[in-house]
């Protein structure tokens, strides 16, 4: 029996890779989706252990553990359970990582095919509460394969154990987020050449088309950020409270609403191209309005005030706590340049008449 199951534990990594794999998801939120993911395959690996030959609890979590082990994560329950519809759970569990408590929940379900899981080819739904001792929730449904679909829905979820989740010891981020979000991955249409050569495609062309809708309450960051000059210390910003929804048709991002209320009245309007293959290389096209309500604040925060003195040249020519711009290039290249599409106060013409004396 032990070493048939040694067996099975040792065929779980290159399935768990086989599955990150599958979700075409980049940058730091879809990264931690699927770690997510990562750490809830392997719990249902347990399940399956645990149902087909009654192990106790230990045993199963030990095994569990293993591939989370060698990835620094760990996973401790206080009961398993399995339930008609083929439904999985786990009760008052505890992630860690490096040894040290990253968040909890009081339940995290799975229903309804763990092998459609394992396999990259299924669908299921995912839902976990009371994360970090608070009244939330997270649903998740997701149909998994080359094309995938996600359908997430977020209540009050605490942001302090992200930073906690990508090991950064020099960044803090808090405050709550909900909302929800509805996107698949579709194969893309090519428009038809006309050729007598055929081209042969190493890779499927895909597009991202959905809508999302999030709002992001009392947001507080503290730290330091990567720059091309290296990590620059921004020490404490108030964001407040931001609303960011819009849709997402093949590979464009379009924004309908993105401001933020706190130090700063932000409001942002424009799109995204996206990268699928590198989300640092998804192209933009934004057009900037900011205002600084807390002058005080940002003339507190060093960061800030040099800042704010890089984009002297985007002032507002009458209101000089306004600014105007666009951003330009790359995520992770972007360009400040003239805002061309805000209309920002003219000065004022002499009357010719005056100049004739």
């Amino acid at each position: 029996m032990k070493q048939y199951l040694e067996k099975l534990t040792a065929l779980l990594a290159p399935i768990l890779e086989k599955l990150r794999g599958s979700l075409h998801l980049h940058g730091a939120l879809f990264s931690f989706a699927k770690k997510t993911l990562f750490i809830v395959t392997a719990a249902l690996f347990g399940l399956w252990l645990a149902l087909n030959f009654t192990l106790p609890v230990g045993v199963v979590m030990s095994m569990v553990n293993k591939p989370l082990f060698e990835r620094d994560y760990g996973l401790e329950v206080e009961s398993l359970g399995y339930f008609p519809l083929k439904t999985f759970s786990l009760e008052d569990g505890t992630f860690t990582q490096k040894g040290e408590n990253v968040l909890t929940f009081s339940e995290l379900s799975y229903s309804p095919s763990l092998w459609g899981i394992l396999t990259g080819k299924g669908s299921g739904n995912l839902f976990i509460e009371d994360i970090s001792g608070k009244d939330n929730y997270i649903d998740a449904s997701f149909s998994l394969g080359e094309f995938p679909c996600y359908d997430v829905t977020l209540e009050d979820i605490p942001l302090d154990f992200l930073t906690r989740l990508s090991g950064t010891s020099d960044a803090s981020l808090r405050g709550d987020i909900d909302g929800h979000i509805d996107f698949c991955v579709l194969k893309a249409t090519l428009p038809v050449k006309k050729s007598k050569r055929k081209r042969r495609s190493t890779s499927t062309a895909r597009n991202i088309e959905g809508e999302f809708s999030l709002a992001l309450h009392d947001i507080v960051f503290k730290g330091k950020v990567q720059t091309p000059m290296g990590k620059l210390d921004v020490g404490r910003i108030l964001f407040g409270d931001i609303v960011f929804n819009g849709v997402m048709e093949k590979k464009l991002l379009k924004i309908n609403t993105f401001t933020i209320d706190g130090i700063f009245a932000i409001t942002v309007t424009g799109d995204i191209r996206l990268n699928l293959k590198n989300s640092s290389l998804s192209r933009l096209n934004l057009v900037v309005s900011m205002e600084i309500k807390d002058e005080k604040a940002v003339k507190k925060n060093t960061s800030l005030s040099t800042v704010l003195s890089f984009l002297a040249q985007y002032q507002d020519r009458k209101n000089k706590q306004q600014y105007h711009f666009d951003l330009k290039g790359t995520l992770s290249s972007p360009s400040v340049q003239k805002s061309r599409k805000i209309n920002r106060t003219k000065k004022t013409r002499r009357n010719p008449s005056k100049r004739r004396k």
